[in-house]
């Protein structure tokens, strides 16, 4: 038996969804990070200079996979 474990890096940035993250650009800050961990769907497109667009890591509540079209888990 084989178990798989997640190793992060010292170098991470952990990025809420609130929106209060659209009050400052943080984009570059959050992308110069070695790894990029996002929670849910939050939504990167369109909003790049505030959030980023690298996404390493995504954590979600079992009902975001099953609502977003394109995080369907096989049953």
């Amino acid at each position: 038996m084989s178990l798989n474990k997640l190793v992060l890096d010292k170098n991470i940035a952990l990025v809420g969804n609130s929106d209060s993250i659209l009050d400052e650009e943080y984009g570059e800050l959050i992308d110069s990070h070695k790894q990029v961990v996002r929670f849910n769907n939050a939504i990167t497109e369109g909003f790049e200079k505030y959030v980023g667009s690298k996404t390493d890591i995504r954590v979600a509540n079992p009902y975001i996979l099953e609502d977003h079209p394109d995080h369907h888990v096989n049953k």
